[in-house]
This record gives structure tokens, sequence and C-alpha cells, in this order.
């Protein structure tokens, strides 16, 4: 008795739809209209805090000069990681940018060296409701709704000038 090999051949008439069916599957698969990957490269790196504006307020707090010797020093870090120095304790905060123009904050925790006066109190209330950002030149806006031409809103608002 001989060893004997089947060879079994496919059916080549089946075969010349495969391809066509993959085309359709990859077509449907992508969506053309898809958001495009937000860019929050520009949040990297040091700003300091300018000022805030509390929800429903018009009139903003301007930080001064507290921004020098690194208090109310916000930094961005690519591990996605928002550290800042109040004007006795230092805090961080998780971030997430959801989107274009969105983000948010979470996690938030700070060290209890002393007590910090309200207006760190009022940070750290204030960025948990930011969920918006842009960046202008020098100039980063954190806001709590839609921001339009850079005005106050009702969702409050911090300005953060970029440290060199």
């Amino acid at each position: 008795r001989r060893n004997e090999i089947s060879l079994i051949v496919p059916d080549t008439s089946k075969m010349k739809v495969l391809p066509w069916i993959a085309g359709v599957m990859l077509l449907v698969g992508c969506k053309r209209d898809a958001e495009p990957a937000p860019d929050f490269a520009p949040l990297f790196g040091h700003w300091r805090i300018a000022s805030i504006t509390p929800a429903g307020s018009t009139q903003g707090i301007d930080t001064g000069n507290v921004g020098i010797n690194n208090r109310y020093v916000m930094e961005f870090t690519s591990q996605f990681t928002a550290n800042y120095s109040l004007e006795v304790n230092s805090c961080s905060a998780r971030f997430t940018v959801p989107g274009a123009g969105r983000i948010t904050f979470e996690n938030l925790g700070c060290t209890k060296v002393c007590c910090d006066p309200p207006l760190g109190n009022m940070l750290a209330t204030q960025l948990t409701a930011m969920t918006y950002f842009s960046v202008s030149r020098d100039t980063l806006f954190l806001s709590g709704a839609p921001h339009q031409n850079h005005s106050v809103n009702s969702g409050g608002e911090i300005v953060l000038v970029q440290s060199k």
C-alpha cells in the first residue's frame, strides 16, 4: 500500500467575494466624521495661576504676586497629573482630556501642613468644576462651561500664565 496525500482545492469562485466583503467591512468600520485625537500637549509644563473666578461670578480674583516662590503654580505632567502649590500646602489631581478642548480633574488631594487662606480653598473647589480648556499664546484658560471669546461664564474660570 502506498501513502496517499490528498490535496483539497477550495472553490475559487467563492474566494473572489472575500476581498470585496473585507473592503466593505473596512469602510463600514471607519467613521469619516470621527473626532480627532485631542491635542493636550499644550497643557504640559509649568503655569502660574493668575486669577480664579467662582461659578456664577463675573469678577475674577487676581492672585497677584503670590505666584512667586512657587506658590499658586501648577504643573501639568505627561503622566496626566496636575500638581500645584498653594501658600502652605501642595496638591495634586489626575486629569483626563476626553475630547478636543475638554478636561476633567479627579482624585484631588492636598497635604495638611496647615490652613491655607480662602483663595487656596477656592482653587481646590473650583478645579474640580473645570470641564473645558483652551490655550492662547502663553495663557491657559480652564472653565466650567464652553468658552466664548475668553469671557467669564457661569461655570467659573481659572486663568493660568505660562511660567518660564
